[in-house]
């Protein structure tokens, strides 16, 4: 998905918006100006803001490139550098990604919390 985190993040809380305003009462009613734009958006209604929250979460699983150099600039791998850290495929055809996996576990770790 392009853009920012941010941009996905917002992207995937509106459109969580519309996909509950479409399935009716009780759920909310979703207005905007921009044709499901990501800048304003009229809710009223109860919405599911755990839905709405898994759903940017989900969006925001794939690491950008500013979070992968973040977790190479703070997260230490096993006393190692993350550049000498070897990517390898696997016998399941799954290659190793250290900052992609760390943070995919991370995002996996509080979407299987609950709530």
């Amino acid at each position: 998905m392009a853009g920012s985190i941010v941009e996905q993040a917002t992207r995937a809380a509106v459109a969580e918006l519309y996909r509950q305003a479409e399935k009716g009462k009780p759920g909310p009613y979703v207005d905007d100006e921009a044709d499901k734009g990501i800048q304003g958006v009229i809710v009223d209604g109860i919405v599911d803001m755990v839905a709405v929250t898994r759903a940017v979460l989900t969006a925001i699983r794939e690491p950008s490139a500013a979070v992968r150099q973040a977790l190479r600039d703070n997260v230490p791998v096993d006393g190692h550098e993350w550049d000498y850290v070897e990517r390898e495929e696997l016998s399941n055809g799954r290659v190793l990604d250290p900052e992609a996996d760390c943070w995919r576990a991370m995002i996996d770790a509080i979407l299987q919390e609950g709530g």
